[in-house]
């Protein structure tokens, strides 16, 4: 969703000292994946009954698992 992708050079990213660090939104590639998100099935999938049909014995782990 950026203009310009990171650059690394021995390994590691050149920080830029432009405003935002240099990085530059791609507003209209970031306007199209949230329509594409807002469009998904994202929040009202079953991940458990998919898990379930795998193994039936698996069990959701306790929330929030951070």
């Amino acid at each position: 969703m950026i203009i310009e992708p990171h650059r690394f050079t021995d390994g590691a990213v050149v920080v830029s000292d432009a405003p935002g660090l240099g990085v530059e939104l791609d507003r209209t590639a970031l306007k199209e994946f949230h329509q594409r998100w807002l469009n998904s099935d994202v929040r009202t999938r079953d991940d458990v009954a998919a898990m379930r049909a795998a193994d039936p014995s698996w069990v959701a782990p306790a929330s929030p698992r951070w």
